[in-house]
């Protein structure tokens, strides 16, 4: 087997990803069938030669039995969900600031339940309170929480952390802070970043110190959620978080800087070993940094032994040492992102450069043209490559897809890069002296100020978000995977590779307009939670209406379809959509009422006053639902949707309700279709 560790790390991430997402009580069951496979792939002698399938066959049974052993600690904190705690814990992370709410993310060390009986969490608790507490990473937190499970969707994020629970703090109680006697390394690391970042703050701009902190440190606090919700949109939202594409732009800078030192080069690897070590624990340690850094460090000590590093085989080992230290890791979308976008980079960067060198003519390659000209190709490359196989994980994880993302990602991404280092410079520099600084943080603000307006440039664009949560998308991506696959599989496969995105994109075009047409008379009337709030919108063909809620921002509202909004909320009432297939009769701070191909529709929530609510209208088709209304007797709809799960108890009949964001698909022939996003 020429890459065992390739074979082995991608088998164990792939079934630990599939373990976190689909399988979970049942891993220990699919680890018997695939151990009787793994069984019978060693016997036969024609599998066994070809040692593959035995390998890969034993990783995912090994995987489903390693994720099983951790499984039982994420259950056993499931089954304290729901009750009041009387706990002490400590700080294991910054604080963060979530929205409104401050964040705190606590090793239980005692707890008490209501009972007054000891209760022991296996994973650590994400404590949310409304005001800041006194007390940073190290410090410990006693008082009276209420434990309860996060959202389905976020689960596995959370799992890949180590927090199973998630709690509230009730402030009003006794809160005591016990401060830490002593500061760890991971405090140590904090404080240091906090030093650094002062210096940031004094020499820019707010809003461009924060973005410097967030690309350069790692620290996403001082970044606004306008700022990231615009890189988002612009598909660039990747240059935000410090990942493997930093610690390699840091780590070759600074191979350079000391090349000039005339330094041996197996002193430069020496040298930069401490330094990958260090800038991770900077950083946090998150699993794309730890990702890469694996995969440098590996490259490093190659380097000093002699021998060449494989970077399929560095990958492995990266995805495989993260998976052992943690099952759960394989649930988090940024570990997902990073190994997909290095995969893609690995296999198809080189060839679609070679592909397109291949055609220049021979004079180029004396042309003063040339070094640009394939800086350009190697840019396209690597961001075409890097996309090929993160589309599906966003798709999955998010939604969305942003059209103009190889633009943006073309224009920022070097500049990025040029941030990322003179922003490492300031910092380091601004250490010393702040006055010898002031050059290079000028510099530093001239590019952050440039991908801030990019980014809103091409944010403001219209429809540049779509939702890609549609049937025929996942379709569409299983198709191009096995196309990928066979290609790989061929002995061709640099042939095959145009012919392979070729026949991608004819699949993505006749799937969008088949779709565009069934879908073209269809109004989709929804709900969703964001911000804190529910919302409920109608939309059709990219376009949308807000019934119900203060307006999300425009990313948000990309998520679930509406890339442009017909009207803003003070001009809503009376008002006709969509040639009249949506009609709004009234809309006040209580109620909505519409309709959508005649079939009438109210939504309210619990302090709604309907009193004013005409009688024609107290007996909807399908009434909406954020909470039960005091004088809900006054209605009689024939379908209810809960938006919410207090609301799921509501006294009517016909009561629909998910969890997860429900819609309502309403057809030009009057019928009405209840799913899911």
């Amino acid at each position: 087997m020429k890459r065992p560790f390739a074979c082995i790390g991608y088998t164990c991430l792939f079934t630990l990803a599939a373990a976190v997402f689909l399988l979970r009580e049942w891993a220990f069951v699919w680890a018997g069938v695939t151990g009787i496979l793994t069984a019978a792939a060693f016997l036969f002698p024609a599998t066994r030669e070809a040692r593959v399938f035995p390998v890969a066959l034993l990783t995912v049974t090994l995987s489903l039995l390693w994720f099983g052993c951790w499984l039982p600690g994420c259950e056993q904190d499931a089954q304290l969900a729901g009750f009041d705690y009387q706990i002490a814990g400590r700080i294991t992370e910054a604080p963060e600031k979530s929205g409104e709410k401050f964040v705190y993310i606590l090793q239980v060390e005692s707890a008490q339940g209501p009972d007054g009986k000891d209760a022991a969490f296996s994973g650590k608790l994400r404590v949310t309170t409304t005001n800041a507490l006194p007390a940073e990473q190290g410090d410990s937190v006693i008082g009276k929480v209420y434990a309860y499970l996060p959202g389905e969707n976020m689960r596995p994020y959370y799992a890949a952390r180590g927090i199973y629970l998630s709690a509230f703090l009730y402030e009003y109680d006794d809160v005591e802070i016990k401060r830490a006697e002593g500061m760890d390394w991971k405090g140590w690391f904090l404080s240091f970043r906090e030093r650094l970042e002062d210096g940031l703050y004094t020499l820019l701009p707010e809003e461009e110190a924060g973005l410097t902190a967030g690309i350069a440190l790692g620290d996403e606090a001082g970044i606004s959620e306008e700022l990231t919700d615009h890189f988002r949109m612009a598909g660039v939202s990747h240059l935000l978080s410090v990942s493997g594409l930093h610690l390699t732009i840091l780590s070759q800078f600074l191979m350079g800087f000391l090349a000039l030192l005339r330094l041996p080069k197996k002193a430069i690897y020496l040298l930069l070993l401490p330094i990958v070590l260090g800038f991770m624990a900077l950083t946090g340690f998150s699993y794309s940094i730890l990702r890469s850094g694996i995969m440098y460090l590996l490259y490093l000590i190659a380097e000093l032994i002699g021998r060449k590093s494989e970077g399929l085989n560095s990958l492995g080992i990266a995805v495989l040492v993260i998976c052992i230290l943690n099952p759960f890791s394989a649930g988090d979308i940024g570990l997902l992102l990073s190994f997909s976008s290095t995969l893609g980079i690995l296999l198809f960067s080189k060839p679609i450069t070679d592909g397109v060198t291949s055609h220049f003519p021979v004079r180029w390659e004396v042309s003063l043209w040339r070094k640009p000209v394939l800086w350009v190709v190697d840019s396209v490359a690597v961001t075409l490559s890097s996309s090929i196989l993160t589309i599906p994980v966003s798709i999955f994880s998010f939604g969305t897809i942003s059209l103009i993302s190889p633009l943006a990602n073309l224009l920022m991404v070097f500049p990025g890069s040029l941030l990322l280092v003179f922003g490492a410079l300031t910092v380091l520099v601004g250490c010393l002296s702040l006055g010898a600084a002031l050059p290079l943080g000028f510099v530093t603000g001239l590019l952050a100020h440039y991908e801030e307006t990019i980014s809103r440039l091409f944010s403001s664009i219209p429809f540049v978000v779509v939702d890609a949560s549609e049937p025929y998308l996942y379709f569409w991506v299983a198709c191009v995977l096995i196309l990928i696959g066979i290609s790989l599989m061929m002995s061709r496969r640099r042939q095959l590779l145009p012919l392979v995105a070729l026949l991608s994109l004819l699949l993505l075009v006749v799937g969008t307009v088949t779709n565009f047409f069934l879908r073209k008379d269809t109004v989709t009337v929804f709900g969703f939670y964001s911000d804190g709030e529910y919302h409920a919108a109608a939309k059709q063909n990219g376009r949308g209406v807000l019934l119900w809620g203060e307006c999300p921002d425009t990313y948000t509202l990309a998520q679930y379809g509406i890339s442009l909004l017909e009207l803003d909320d003070s001009t809503l009432e009376g008002a006709s959509f969509w040639d009249g297939k949506l009609h709004v009769e009234e809309k006040t701070e209580d109620f909505c009422i519409f309709s959508v191909y005649g079939n009438s529709m109210l939504i309210c929530g619990e302090e709604s006053d309907l009193s004013s609510l005409e009688q024609e209208w107290e007996c909807p088709e399908f009434l909406w639902l954020e909470g039960i209304p005091k004088d809900w007797k006054r209605l009689s709809p024939e379908f209810t949707v809960a938006l919410t799960r207090e609301s799921r108890t509501a006294p009517y009949s016909q009561v629909i309700y998910t969890e997860d964001e429900i819609q309502l698909l309403c057809g030009p022939d009057g019928v009405v279709q209840a799913g899911r996003k």
